[in-house]
């Protein structure tokens, strides 16, 4: 059996243990004045406690401030005061080990491989030249822009959380407090627990046997410290963790700061507890599922050709027959007498004529189109063709009222030609030339591989540069500005034509083509596969769906015609974003021109230009160059860029 002083040893302890941590984070509220009386240990539902009486709860301790029974202590603050908070949570404990690898997502879709160009039919066989030098390989095209990244996938399920740490050392006793005054000797009366915690008060007179009384004043528990509080000797109050007991009556004194400068006004109770050690770690949760593939990327611009052998040279010409031998003289009559002349002699034969020596080679023709079809031309029926060598990797073809104008994206410049096929002039533009187009004076370049458009004047003098979006592929006139589409960066770019951007409006995903109907601008977005309707603010009024991946875009002078590259297709719509019909043409079809009374498609991997009349009927197909891009009418005919072959092809 436990004595009493060991008993009331013992207490002290459990109570001194109990204030070690008191009450972190309990927010300021009006002092409660309550003594303690003893200590219940576990809180029961089915005990009935007094004011004054500890009993431990979820780890913490508490103090009873109105008698009660079945009130949880953490559930309410006008029945309990928390003395102390349980330890603190242990350290994060060391990673768990890593899950499994989920499995990987499904590969992306393989794009369509572009069907193999149509084989040109074979030229007639000439006599055979000396070889020419084999052309330098030309350098890969550019690699298409990468896809649109997919959405990230969701995150997994969130591991289990690991078991609470071991609850931290109760830190060291605190000094013991100031010699309460002797407490009057109680009356006799039924055993109590022992007294408050606190030093014994002096030995009191002898008197009655009797139970232990409370010892001393003890001390009364206010919560935590507030400087508008006064506070008189054997107080406890805490903060930041820590139990201070005051030593004298005092208001406004930090007990933290009066401790820490020796103010004799406070002491430390029971210092905060240490930290426990880290519980394990939980287990990691399952990898989450891998997001889906992100969209494939638009196509990229095709590598330039190399540059063609150099032709053989004309073969020798035939060497002249031999004359053919003379005939023999007859033979002379002897002299007969004088009087009649003698018969004359037979003339002797002619002798057979020499062989004709072989016919050399023809001769090229000029850089005009010949007005005798070529025997290539005839024996392809194509008695209409004119193929005209340009510059590398011809793309987008314009007409200025006299001369057509191409520009080459392999040699960053652009070539003039007459109506007649002949080159004027070659002029520089800038890195990557690929769209082009006319304002009545000049002549403006997109140039995708330098983020710029070049102006020219018709003599082929440059005027300036102008930085625009990322990746610009074409560009139009709407009678007073110019519309650049920027690929790369979802917009166009307005310029007046004196070379200053008015704005950059986003239109939508990866725009290329674009066309003016004499109000509205409209853009063909490839990975959208849409367009968009513009006013001349550059605000969008609409988005509307057509084929998959359209690039080309045409007006007619009522309705719109829009080239869907990887539907084969091409889809016509009214000025009011209504689709009235979708046609098929050839593969990848790509330019697009309206020359009054058809339709005329350029199909970049079917080697083919398609012609329609204005129902959606095809009227027929050319085969042309390979890889036609870009297309142009001239009011005469129509001219093709043969982008895999380095020409232009008159119609």
């Amino acid at each position: 059996m436990v004595t009493r002083p060991r008993a009331v040893t013992r207490w002290r302890a459990i109570l001194l243990a109990a204030l070690v941590s008191a009450a972190i984070n309990v927010p300021a509220k009006a002092a409660t004045y309550v003594g303690i009386t003893d200590f219940r240990g576990a809180w029961a539902s089915t005990a009935t406690y007094a004011t004054g009486t500890i009993v431990t709860y979820n780890g913490a301790s508490y103090i009873c401030l109105v008698a009660n029974r079945s009130v949880i202590p953490n559930s309410s603050a006008t029945d309990w005061a928390q003395l102390d908070s349980p330890g603190l949570p242990g350290a994060p404990g060391a990673a768990g080990p890593k899950g499994p690898q989920g499995p990987a997502g499904p590969a992306g879709a393989t794009g369509a491989r572009g069907a193999q160009g149509i084989t040109g039919a074979a030229g007639a066989i000439g006599a055979k030249g000396a070889t020419g030098a084999t052309g330098a390989t030309g350098p890969h095209g550019l690699t298409g822009a990468n896809g649109s990244v997919g959405p990230i996938g969701p995150s997994g399920a969130a591991g289990a959380q690991g078991p609470a740490g071991i609850q931290g050392a109760s830190g060291p006793i605190g000094p013991a407090g100031a010699t309460g005054a002797t407490g009057a000797t109680g009356p006799s009366g039924p055993q109590g627990l022992t007294g408050a915690t606190g030093a014994p008060g002096a030995q009191g007179p002898a008197g009655p046997a009797g139970t232990n009384g409370a010892n001393g004043a003890g001390f009364i528990y206010l919560s935590g410290w507030t400087s508008a509080t006064p506070y008189v000797t054997n107080n406890v109050v805490t903060e930041s963790g820590t139990s201070y007991v005051a030593l004298t009556n005092n208001s406004a004194l930090d007990p933290a700061n009066d401790v820490s400068t020796s103010g004799g006004n406070w002491a430390i109770l029971a210092a905060a507890g240490a930290q426990g050690p880290a519980g394990p770690a939980g287990t990691t949760g399952p990898v989450g599922a891998q997001g889906p593939a992100g969209i494939q990327g638009s196509p990229g611009d095709l590598g330039p050709t190399g540059a063609q052998g150099l032709i053989g040279a004309t073969g020798p010409m035939g060497p002249a027959g031999a004359s053919g031998a003379i005939g023999a003289a007859g033979p002379q009559g002897q002299a007969g007498a004088t009087g009649a002349t003698g018969a004359t002699g037979a003339t002797g034969a002619t002798g057979p004529t020499g062989p004709a020596g072989a016919q050399g080679p023809a001769g090229t023709s000029g850089s005009g189109c010949a007005a005798t079809p070529q025997p290539s031309q005839v024996a392809l029926l194509q008695w209409w063709s004119c193929i005209v060598p340009v510059g590398t990797a011809p793309r987008a073809i314009a007409f200025d009222g006299v001369h057509l104008w191409v520009a080459n994206y392999g040699s960053n410049n652009v070539t003039e030609l007459d109506t007649a096929g002949n080159v004027l002039g070659t002029f520089a533009a800038g890195n990557g030339a690929y769209g082009i187009t006319f304002d009545g004076t000049h002549l403006w370049i997109a140039n995708v591989g330098s983020n710029t458009v070049t102006e020219i004047d018709t003599a082929g003098n440059v005027l300036g540069n102008v930085s625009v979006g990322f990746r610009p592929y074409s560009i139009a006139f709407d009678g007073s500005h110019l519309w650049v589409t920027n690929e790369g960066s979802d917009s166009v770019t307005e310029l007046d034509t004196a070379g200053n951007v008015l704005g950059s409006p986003f239109v939508g995903a990866n725009p290329w083509g674009s066309a003016f109907d004499g109000s509205h601008l409209w853009v063909a977005n490839w990975a959208g596969s849409n367009v968009a309707e513009l006013d001349a603010s550059g605000n969008v009024l609409g988005t509307f769906n057509v084929g998959l991946n359209p690039i080309g875009i045409a007006f007619d002078g009522t309705h719109l015609w829009v080239t869907n590259n990887s539907a084969g297709s091409i889809t016509e719509l009214d000025t009011s974003g209504n689709v009235l019909g979708t046609f098929s043409v050839g593969s990848g079809p790509c330019g697009i021109v309206f020359d009054g009374t058809h339709i005329w498609v350029a199909n970049v991997t079917g080697n083919s230009v398609t012609k329609l009349d204005m129902a959606g009927n095809v009227v027929a197909t050319y085969n042309v160059g390979l890889n036609p891009i870009g297309i142009a009418f001239d009011g005469t005919h129509i001219w093709v860029t043969n982008s895999g072959s380095n020409t232009v092809q008159r119609l």
